[in-house]
């Protein structure tokens, strides 16, 4: 057990780990080795799709967190730059709203398009029957009035 308390990661991933301080690395093999469904440490120590994946989302949170600091301290050290930054969060803010409204709207259109589909499809099948009914129709009109023809021809005969 003790040997699973030290991240000895494969160095397949030498450049993830390389990005990450000591107190993060820790914790991720901390994650890895006493979840719910723990990875054996053969397997976290390994290459394996799982390790991969945390590494690679735990490199990224990192870096966002290490540009918002870098932003941060730029913004206070220049004049007027944290009412920069202030508006570049405001903005960012109302990408993000648009964004969403965006596939929100974009969801919309995908729902009435497979309704108007749906419609579509019924109308055909009503179509169909329409016609399917109408030529049984005429089939029948046309069939009794060939045996009444030949019932008279019989008669006439």
């Amino acid at each position: 057990m003790s040997n699973s308390l030290f991240p000895s990661f494969h160095s397949h991933f030498t450049t993830q780990l390389n990005q990450l301080p000591r107190s993060i690395k820790n914790d991720i093999w901390r994650r890895l080795t006493t979840r719910k469904y723990p990875l054996k440490v053969e397997e976290a120590s390994s290459i394996h799709p799982v390790v991969e994946e945390l590494l690679n989302r735990e490199v990224a949170n990192y870096l966002k967190k290490k540009d918002r600091q870098r932003l941060k301290t730029t913004a206070n050290s220049t004049p007027g730059g944290n009412d920069t930054l202030n508006r570049l969060v405001l903005f960012e803010q109302s990408l993000s709203e648009r964004e969403k409204e965006m596939t929100d709207r974009e969801n919309l259109l995908h729902q009435r398009e497979e309704e108007y589909t749906k419609k579509l499809e019924h109308a055909k099948l009503e179509i169909q029957k329409t016609i399917t009914n109408k030529i049984k129709m005429e089939n029948n009109v046309y069939l009794s009035a060939e045996s009444q023809r030949c019932k008279t021809n019989m008669i006439d005969s």
